[in-house]
């Protein structure tokens, strides 16, 4: 058996798993998919699957239980994220931010 499966976020019935997942989504359904786990829904489309993304690792790390711990006011972990011209497939080459 290989084990469970890694957490993912869903929508309708899709596991998104990698970040070309939730690029692939329209804005409507980005905003949507973030309010079902209240995440902040404003900006543009890049900014979105930013949030969604951010989520997903914390999630796939296990450093989040729920979304009542996350905050995303530290806009300058936010800015580490954004700034960032390639994405890497690898999660460990995420820069490393603070949700506290």
């Amino acid at each position: 058996s290989s084990g469970p499966d890694p957490p993912c976020l869903v929508f309708q019935d899709r596991k998104l798993k990698t970040l070309e997942d939730l690029q692939a989504l329209t804005v409507k359904q980005l905003k949507f998919l973030l309010g079902q786990y209240k995440l902040p829904k404003t900006g543009k489309k890049d900014t979105l699957v930013d949030y969604a993304y951010v989520y997903l690792v914390h999630l796939q790390r296990g450093n989040v239980r729920s979304t009542s711990s996350l905050s995303f006011t530290d806009l300058a972990s936010l800015e580490k994220v954004t700034a960032r011209s390639v994405w890497s497939r690898d999660l460990r080459n995420l820069p490393v931010l603070n949700f506290a």
